[in-house]
């Protein structure tokens, strides 16, 4: 019915799903359809503490966290990325019950036992959740259907541009001021309606997020690694834009 896997360390889950479309039937869940699951079933499990309680995501993660945690009247906070950034804001408000705390990589903090991402404890969860919905005659892939319709679409999606050499860092913090400079019109032939320039923020950070009516991108560089990241997300039943023209115009943009 369901595939759990941990990482070497157990600090991530990665789930997998049967799906008949697929060459090996099966299809490996992204990061933030996880998310999703794990807080409608853990914010449903909690629904007798009420508004007590918090949900938290990073700014690269899907938004459709915050029109969950709105549909249950719980707290929500967007963060950073990085559990450092998500468990400071369950700090932050001690007198609400830390549910769930997720980023768009396979991180998962579930409850305030852990202070971090534990794949172990999500696991857990997420066994919990397969067995509900498969007593209740339906499927994890189908559980995500009903979520769809309760809170709406969402469509994400991740592309990176690496760079090489020693000069690779100069080369990324050029590339970040080249934006900042000439920051895009449209972005997959659809007007940009806002950019927020995540420097001026507190705390401040190299991040840039371009908004269009029904899509955000997101782009910064890596903490880890000699590459940008440019992470999509397209909202709603909207075709235009799609995920593949996003990409393909940012793509041209970061590559020019």
């Amino acid at each position: 019915h369901v595939v759990i896997a941990n990482d070497p360390d157990a600090d991530r889950l990665g789930v997998a799903v049967p799906d008949g479309a697929t060459e090996d039937g099966w299809r490996v869940l992204s990061g933030d359809e996880v998310g999703w699951l794990l807080a409608d079933h853990l914010l449903g499990a909690s629904a007798a503490l009420g508004s007590a309680r918090m949900v938290a995501t990073t700014i690269v993660s899907s938004s459709l966290l915050r029109t969950i945690a709105c549909h249950h009247g719980v707290h929500h906070e967007e963060t950073l990325t990085g559990f450092k950034w998500l468990s400071r804001a369950a700090l932050a408000h001690p007198d609400l019950h830390a549910v769930l705390g997720y980023e768009e990589a396979l991180g998962y903090c579930v409850g305030s036992l852990v202070r971090d991402k534990d794949g172990i404890s999500a696991a857990l969860v997420m066994a919990d959740l397969a067995a509900a919905v498969h007593a209740a005659g339906s499927t994890v892939a189908g559980r995500l259907q009903e979520l769809a319709g309760t809170y709406g679409r969402s469509r994400t999606d991740q592309w990176s541009v690496r760079f090489d050499g020693p000069a690779a860092t100069a080369d990324m913090a050029k590339l970040m001021g080249r934006l900042r400079a000439a920051p895009p019109a449209s972005i997959g032939g659809v007007p940009v309606t806002s950019i927020t320039d995540m420097a001026h923020a507190e705390p401040p950070a190299d991040v840039l997020v371009y908004r269009t009516q029904s899509a955000r991108v997101v782009v910064r560089p890596s903490g880890t690694e000699p590459k940008c990241k440019v992470y999509f997300e397209v909202l709603g039943d909207d075709e235009l834009p799609t995920l593949d023209g996003l990409r393909e115009s940012m793509e041209g943009l970061l590559r020019a």
